[in-house]
């Protein structure tokens, strides 16, 4: 009798060391993450959407990509002496920019207990841009109207924001932010005709907590 209560003692604890195995919740919660879409406006404004994960209570990566397209015309006067007055020039042009950029944010800490990725932060980011046009001469002294001439850029710029990400009851985030950045353009009213330029601008971000 002895020796079979010991045996079904015995069958019973594995079962049992399993079940608390298995019902023994992970109290570690899984890292913050945040989805997001929103304009931003500095020295061209770009329709963006991004993702943000934490990587500690502090620090988030946030990765984003953007895109904007602009029409524009230019004009201007020719001077020739075969032709012994100023002759127009006028161009039409159409570009498309896509940015792609990289950002650390550090959040401040809060006086009272907040949700993450939530609060007052700061934050570094580089951004690429690729930007491709094509322009259409609609009158020149020296070139055919019609002719069509094509070209690509590209740029990194660093830039630096101060902002706050406000939770919008559990799932919702609105990201509001200023900054400046510096980037670089052609320019006839500089020495270096690629002279470098700081700007500022901020911008606005719907979010969705996954």
């Amino acid at each position: 009798m002895k020796l079979s209560y010991f045996v079904a003692v015995g069958l019973c604890l594995p079962a049992f060391s399993l079940a608390q195995t298995q019902t023994t919740p992970n109290l570690t919660p899984p890292p913050a993450q945040v989805v997001k879409a929103g304009v931003r406006v500095f020295n061209q404004p770009d329709v963006v959407a991004g993702y943000e994960r934490q990587i500690t209570p502090r620090f988030s990566l946030l990765g984003g990509l953007g895109y904007f397209r602009q029409r524009y015309s230019t004009s201007g006067l020719w001077f020739t002496n075969a032709a012994g007055q100023s002759q127009p020039e006028m161009l039409q042009g159409l570009s498309h920019s896509y940015h792609a950029d990289l950002q650390l944010r550090y959040y401040f800490r809060a006086r009272v207990p907040r949700p993450a990725l939530t609060g007052w932060y700061t934050m570094f980011a580089l951004q690429g841009t690729y930007r491709r046009t094509e322009e259409r001469y609609v009158a020149s002294p020296t070139v055919p109207v019609g002719t069509r001439r094509r070209y690509q850029t590209t740029g990194l710029q660093p830039q630096l924001y101060l902002g706050r990400q406000w939770g919008i009851g559990r799932r919702i985030v609105l990201d509001t932010f200023v900054g400046a950045c510096v980037y670089r353009r052609e320019s006839v009213n500089q020495p270096n005709a690629k002279a470098a330029y700081l700007d500022a601008g901020g911008g606005l971000a719907l979010g969705w907590r996954l």
